[in-house]
C-alpha cells in the first residue's frame, strides 16, 4: 500500500530508473518471504533442526518460533544462519 501511495504522489516519468527503485523497495519486503518459503521446500538445514529440538524441550522456544511464523522478516532473522539461530536460542532461553 505504501508503494501505491508513493507512486501516486510521484511526479515525473515512470521509466527504467523508477521501475528499478520500485523493484528494490519490493525486494526489501519480499526477500525474507522468498528465503523463508525456499527453506520450506527442501530438507531443513541442521540449525533449523536445532530450533525444533529445542522447541520440543522448552516451551519458550516453541512460543518464540510460533510467534514469528506469520512474520517472515523476523523469522528469517532468527534462522538465516547457524549463528543467527544460536543467537536467537540464547536470547529466548536467557529471557527466563
Amino acid at each position: 500500500m505504501r508503494l501505491v501511495r508513493s507512486w501516486k504522489s510521484r511526479r515525473g516519468p515512470f521509466d527504467v530508473g523508477s521501475a528499478g527503485r520500485a523493484a528494490e523497495r519490493l525486494w526489501r519486503i519480499a526477500e525474507a518471504v522468498v528465503a523463508w518459503s525456499n527453506l520450506n521446500i527442501g530438507p531443513p538445514p541442521d540449525h533449523l533442526g536445532q530450533i525444533f529440538a529445542a522447541a520440543t524441550a522448552d516451551p519458550r522456544v516453541a512460543d518464540a518460533f510460533v510467534t514469528n511464523y506469520n512474520h517472515p522478516a523476523a523469522m528469517w532473522q532468527a534462522i538465516e544462519s547457524p549463528e543467527a539461530t544460536g543467537s536467537r536460542l540464547e536470547k529466548v532461553t536467557a529471557a527466563g
